[in-house]
């Protein structure tokens, strides 16, 4: 039923802009959210929102690696809808396990945080 309408090509087009909601893709295709919700849980085995929040998340992590030095990750949230840095970063954290810039800097590379440890004496 889902698919008839051209409801994934929506969501996916949708799905960069944090501030589209279910109930707005409900009102789009005439159901109410609870319809829509036993539909595709039915056709694509998970929720509407749960659906949409996998496809933000992979978004986010495609364009936090392919972060440069002179980039931002400001720059990622705000083009992905987000308007609070803080709301991005523990979205992200709460999904992934790690935190944005942790994400963007590449495996093995140590965070400042781990530089400034390793470098400082002890304290007696």
């Amino acid at each position: 039923m889902l698919s008839t309408f051209g409801a994934n090509a929506h969501l996916e087009r949708q799905a960069r802009n944090a501030t589209y909601h279910v109930k707005s893709f409900a009102q789009k295709l005439g159901q109410n959210i609870r319809s829509l919700e036993r539909h595709f849980q039915e056709e694509m085995g998970k929720t509407p929102h749960d659906w949409l929040n996998d496809l933000r998340l992979s978004d986010a992590k495609a364009k936090l690696a392919k972060l440069t030095k002179r980039e931002k990750i400001s720059h990622i949230i705000v083009g992905m809808g987000f308007s609070d840095l803080s709301h991005f970063s523990n979205w992200f954290l709460r999904n992934t396990g790690r935190r944005p810039s942790d994400f963007a800097r590449p495996e093995g590379k140590p965070s400042h945080r781990e530089r400034v440890s390793r470098n400082s004496k002890p304290l007696r």
